[in-house]
């Protein structure tokens, strides 16, 4: 055959001769003015492509052509292949709202010769298999970083007593770019701070947070809806993101980060194995250096470093930092005693005293005590560190309570002076008697409230006459307002009152008394 190709419609001619007219070679090479030779060779490629006639009707000429030159469509496939960036893809992939087809128009716009979109599909996803697993998972820049803890090396300390520690790692899905650190336990303070950390090494926060079913950060693990811890919430809330634990017993959903924990492993805990520390500190430090050397060097398949991928994909499409730092909230669920106080670590809290007997959740931070109903909050206070402490907050109490709480020596004065000057002055006298005045105000206390019971102004008369007669308890102000004493013309009769009435020599009289110092 000539190394000349024929046209399409010659050869979609011959093909005709040969099956609808039963024509020899030698009359189809003298009709269509081409050698016996070539059209036998054209013939015997036909039968081998196992196509009839009337499908090659309805075929496309160039998807004829490769059934019948397969050989020669490898060869362009090939060919092609070599010329497209399939790193340019896969990073183009991670941006949002980009698509393998929308890559495919701009490839074809810029090769109109070039690959099919079934030949260029194929040789994509033949490039994505021949790459680590880690890679084979579609992540948009921004979207996720992937959560996991590891055992850490022990720690020799001071005593000569050996310490686990704990690896936490955390790695973004579109650049695999990690961070990692050391910590004595695996505690919702040790968890959530560990975050803290990270967010601020990254300088951004991703939209989807995928951890491992650890009970600091799920309470009870599911299937379709996980119950996410309460503080691990508050820190989603705090910085925008949501969190998506990743399915039990389903390693899959979180490749990444069991990639990153084998690299950490592998990298960074193999590079300290010989090295002996005795506290945290050091040992994060060289963690976090050794971390630094792994983000910056090239990765083998794409040929550039996690920190320019970070660059690239994830830090210009994550969540901005928010101004205010992270505080850590511990939650607990709480029963309200019968007088409307709440126990937290042996310091007392109010709340409104309807709730007394009933259920409520405290959220404790270091510096605040916050208690919701509902989860409606309810009160607020400073945190107390002295235990057998009370915080209560005067709207709390009922109205009684209230009444009683505001009591204190000024405040009996006040209230005292204003029924009037002698009763004012009555109630200093009994306080000023006392050792302790607090022992006086259930007295005053009953003398004020005589006045709810008697005309307006009768209190101080009679408070009046107590001072003139040195009465200074309740049962005598009292017995004076129920025997209409106030009301006499006592002020004159002063002499009378103590008269006894009977004139004797041994009877001294009250003249006597006045002149006894």
């Amino acid at each position: 055959m000539s190394g000349k190709r024929i046209s399409m419609r010659k050869i979609k001619e011959i093909i005709r001769l040969s099956e609808k007219c039963s024509m020899s070679r030698k009359g189809i090479a003298r009709s269509c003015g081409i050698s016996k030779n070539t059209v036998k060779d054209y013939l015997e490629r036909y039968r081998k492509s196992g196509i009839t006639f009337d499908a090659i009707r309805d075929m496309d000429d160039q998807d004829v052509y490769w059934l019948l030159f397969p050989e020669k469509k490898e060869q362009k496939s090939e060919h092609e292949r070599d010329k497209i960036d399939f790193v340019y893809l896969f990073r183009e992939l991670k941006k949002k709202s980009v698509t393998l087809d929308q890559l495919y128009q701009e490839y074809k716009a810029s090769k109109p010769n070039g690959l099919g979109r079934s030949q260029f599909y194929y040789w994509y996803q033949q490039w994505l298999s021949s790459t680590e697993i880690s890679m084979r998972q579609q992540h948009r820049g921004g979207e996720t970083c992937y959560v996991d803890y590891c055992e850490g090396p022990v720690l020799r300390v001071e005593t000569g007593e050996e310490k686990k520690t704990f690896m936490f790692v955390m790695v973004w899905g579109a650049s695999s770019y990690m961070y990692a650190e050391a910590s004595y336990d695996m505690t919702s303070l040790m968890f959530l701070m560990a975050h803290v950390r990270a967010f601020e090494y990254f300088g951004c926060v991703p939209y989807i947070l995928i951890p491992d079913n650890l009970k600091t950060g799920v309470t009870k693990p599911d299937y379709y809806e996980p119950d996410v811890n309460r503080s691990y919430c508050d820190l989603a809330n705090h910085y925008g993101c949501a969190v998506q634990p990743a399915r039990v017993r389903k390693p899959k959903d979180k490749a990444k980060a069991e990639a990153g924990v084998k690299l950490v492993e592998m990298r960074v805990l193999g590079g300290l194995r010989n090295r002996i520390y005795t506290n945290l500190g050091d040992l994060n430090r060289d963690i976090k250096e050794t971390l630094e050397k792994i983000n910056s060097t090239k990765m083998q398949k794409l040929d550039c470093s996690r920190r320019a991928l970070f660059e690239e994909l994830d830090k210009p499409k994550a969540l901005n930092l928010p101004a205010d730092r992270f505080e850590y909230a511990q939650w607990k669920t709480l029963m309200v005693n019968i007088d409307y106080h709440v126990d937290i670590n042996r310091s007392y809290y109010s709340v409104p005293y309807q709730l007394r007997k009933q259920k409520i959740e405290a959220r404790i931070t270091e510096q605040m005590v916050e208690l919701f109903h509902k989860g409606s909050r309810v009160a607020s206070h400073p945190r107390l560190f002295i235990k057998g402490k009370y915080s209560t907050d005067d709207n709390h109490m009922p109205s009684n309570h209230q009444h009683q709480e505001r009591i204190s020596k000024p405040s009996l004065i006040e209230w005292a002076y204003q029924k009037g000057r002698c009763t004012g002055q009555l109630i200093e006298r009994i306080m000023a008697k006392a050792k302790i005045p607090e022992q006086t105000f259930r007295t005053c206390l009953g003398i004020i409230n005589l006045d709810r019971h008697y005309e307006h102004g009768r209190l101080n008369m009679a408070c009046k006459r107590a001072l003139h007669f040195h009465v200074f308890n309740y049962r005598g102000v009292k017995e004076i307002l129920e025997k209409g004493l106030d009301r006499k013309d006592w002020e004159n009769q002063e002499a009378s009152l103590f008269d006894p009435g009977i004139q004797h020599s041994n009877i001294r009289g009250q003249s006597y008394y006045e002149h006894v110092s």
